[in-house]
């Protein structure tokens, strides 16, 4: 019989030790992994913790706005509409003209194109009627809403009337398709946005938002 090189008391703690050994690796990759998880989650609850802080300030924010943030929504979206403002900035220059005791003649409406990031739409038209009433109706164009402005005008004088042969430029925009995510913080405006959300809301609305259909009738005679 062939004598082992490994003296008895060895042979006798190697097999304990291969146990130890797999013991030992067994035990650093559960450990390994449970503070893997550990980390994983303690990093979840902080970001937890940061949304529902995020949360609770975006509420305290809205509920702050939620009596002004309707009216202003509304100022914003007539001055600056998803839809070609046309027909509402053709109404508010006929208003206009009749308060200023003016005439308004040749109106043409030009097909809407497209600059940079904003639709807009020409309008021409000419104003006619005493000098300072039509200077007066021209000044207060940019007082209306939609945003309208004025691109060019060519004055003529004949018996005593003015009249302004006059170019304005109508705009509207889409509204956005994506929506911010519930966690992204609620920052209040600057003040630059903030006294222009004030301009806005200072322009004359139009007296109509919507074409409302009208309700059917019966006809007396159908001939």
């Amino acid at each position: 019989m062939k004598k082992s090189l490994i003296p008895p008391n060895i042979q006798i703690l190697i097999y304990p030790s291969l146990i130890l050994t797999a013991l030992a690796i067994l035990s650093f990759v559960v450990i390994n992994f449970g503070l893997a998880q550990i980390s994983k989650q303690s990093q979840a609850v902080s970001e937890a913790k940061v949304n529902e802080k995020i949360l609770a300030e975006k509420e305290a924010t809205l509920t702050e706005v939620s009596a002004t943030v309707a009216k202003e929504a509304a100022s914003v979206s007539l001055a600056l509409p998803e839809e070609n403002p046309a027909l509402a900035i053709l109404s508010q220059l006929k208003l206009l003209a009749l308060s200023k005791t003016i005439v308004l003649s040749n109106i043409k409406v030009g097909v809407g194109s497209q600059e940079e990031n904003l639709l807009r739409v020409n309008i021409s038209f000419n104003a006619n009627g005493q000098d300072i009433n039509v200077l007066d109706f021209l000044s207060s164009i940019k007082n209306i809403s939609p945003i309208t402005t004025i691109e060019k005008i060519k004055m003529s004088q004949v018996s005593g009337v003015l009249s302004a042969d006059t170019n304005v430029r109508g705009y509207w925009s889409l509204l956005p398709k994506t929506l911010p995510k519930v966690t992204e913080p609620v920052t209040n405006l600057s003040e630059p946005e903030r006294n222009l959300l004030e301009k806005v809301m200072a322009l004359t609305p139009p007296s109509f938002t919507q074409v409302t259909p009208s309700a059917p009738s019966i006809r007396d005679n159908p001939f």
